[in-house]
């Protein structure tokens, strides 16, 4: 019975670590069967046991994401984005940037879901909701495709090269040459364990090897309902390696058999008919290593690095590194460097080619009024907040160049966009700011004082709001 909770207990902690691991609780449950029928315990009792300790660990999260989504819901409330990711519109098997915006900073999309909805704010659980539904809608809508899909998805897993979009883990090998020597390549595990897995599966299911080959297949199953990358692969990692440990010391293998399970795996793990793919995630690596070295350069104050890292980009760019983020990086390498005509001409190249590049446009804006050329900047502000009605910054911009120029229409125009920023961003001060500023420049004291004291309300620190009120307080 300890056994059972401790086993269960076990796999409810994986579970929070990553739910896919939830997949070998079906193999526990049969081993624990197994263990209970072989010394005269009572199986059910134990199957019982093990499920219970596993539900109690994930018990506390599941109620407060139930809660707070009113449905059940996941420990983790990120299922539904990843769902959408790896089986929406856009879908492709892998990651693919489905939801404009840095998902650094927001993962779930909320901020694309606010806007695109017309909703002030979508807290984790609403997002996951609404990406669930978009996701389930794609494949009811085409079921075909979505198994097609996840049958893609299940390769990818066995396939044998660095899927690099998102982290870039391969770049160690170019820093540090002798460590390759201490790395078993994954494709390596793939060849030897998978044909050794499956033959043992159907051959000799009592055979340990052959548990490990049941669980690697159902978390694989599981993980391909969403999408892949190769970070995604290394919770495989494990039970490959156990595969191939087997097979290399399994002694009643013939050498012909031997030969020809790896020859099969072998086969699977080459990448075959995947076209240019291959090549544009090598471009993105590039585009990934740049950024690290770039951070890292910034951090420092290191030249070298920066400028390592303006190679990199230009090596993406020049491969085909797909999106705007290397362009981004480019002209944010280069002012870094103190290159002013490298970044204006990088900027200029980064929106002939990413023409509609919201943050590229807000940096050309930027630049602009940074320049005090705010006739240039008004048209782009206003093509800005055209595609996108709640960007922050252009709300911001635009409405201190309207409020500056004098005329009672741009005045007008103004407070609406400040009150806009305040609606649709109380988080940030500036709309406070903005809005408040434009009341007292028109007369209305009162209103203005109530916006700032709403303002230090949210943000009792704020060192403009504060100066502001005081302005307004000491007279006219």
């Amino acid at each position: 019975m300890l056994r059972g909770v401790g086993l269960g207990l076990v796999l409810g902690l994986a579970g929070l670590l990553r739910g896919t691991a939830l997949a070998l609780l079906p193999v526990a449950v049969g081993l624990v069967v197994r263990h209970a029928r072989r010394t005269g315990g009572r199986p059910l009792r134990r199957a019982l046991t093990l499920v219970a300790a596993t539900a109690l660990v994930l018990l506390v999260p599941v109620v407060h994401n139930s809660r707070l989504a009113g449905r059940i819901s996941p420990p983790t409330l990120n299922g539904g984005v990843n769902l959408y990711i790896g089986n929406g519109p856009d879908a492709n098997g892998f990651y693919v940037a489905a939801i404009p915006g840095d998902w650094r900073t927001d993962p779930a999309g909320r901020g694309f879901l606010a806007e695109q909805l017309d909703r002030p704010a979508l807290s984790l659980a609403q997002a996951d909701s609404v990406w669930s539904r978009r996701a389930w809608a794609s494949i009811r809508h085409d079921p075909v495709r979505a198994a097609g899909l996840w049958a893609r998805k299940f390769r990818l897993h066995l396939q044998g090269w660095e899927i690099d979009q998102l982290l870039p883990l391969g770049a160690w090998a170019r820093d540090v040459g002798p460590a390759r020597l201490l790395v078993v390549p994954y494709g390596l595990l793939v060849a030897l364990g998978l044909g050794f897995g499956l033959w043992v599966l159907v051959r000799r299911p009592h055979h340990p090897a052959a548990r490990w080959m049941l669980g690697l297949l159902l978390i694989i199953s599981l993980q391909s309902v969403f999408f892949v990358v190769s970070r995604y692969r290394l919770v495989l990692a494990p039970l490959w390696a156990l595969l191939a440990a087997a097979f290399l010391v399994e002694r009643k293998l013939r050498w012909r058999t031997r030969g020809a399970l790896f020859l099969a795996g072998l086969l699977v793990a080459l990448p075959w008919g995947l076209g240019g793919v291959q090549k544009m995630f090598a471009a993105q690596a590039r585009a990934n290593e740049a950024r690290r070295f770039a951070l890292l350069g910034q951090a420092t104050g290191s030249r070298q690095d920066l400028q390592h890292a303006r190679e990199l980009y230009l090596k993406a760019l020049a491969s085909g590194a797909p999106g705007g983020a290397p362009w981004r990086g480019l002209v944010a390498v280069d002012g870094a460097l103190g290159d002013g005509p490298a970044r204006d001409r990088d900027l200029r190249l980064a929106l002939e080619s990413r023409p509609r590049d919201r943050e590229l446009l807000k940096q050309r804006a930027a630049d602009l009024l940074a320049s005090h050329h705010e006739d240039q900047a008004l048209p782009l502000l206003r093509r800005i907040l055209a595609d996108h009605p709640r960007d922050a910054d252009s709300l911001h911009n635009l409405a201190v160049l309207l409020a500056g120029r004098g005329g009672s229409a741009d005045r007008a125009e103004a407070e609406r966009l400040a009150g806009r920023l305040v609606a649709y961003h109380p988080e940030d001060p500036r709309g406070f700011v903005d809005l408040g500023v434009i009341q007292a420049r028109s007369g209305r004291r009162e209103a203005a004082r109530a916006t700032f004291a709403r303002g230090l309300a949210l943000h009792p620190d704020n060192p403009e709001l504060q100066r502001n009120l005081r302005i307004l307080e000491s007279g006219p």
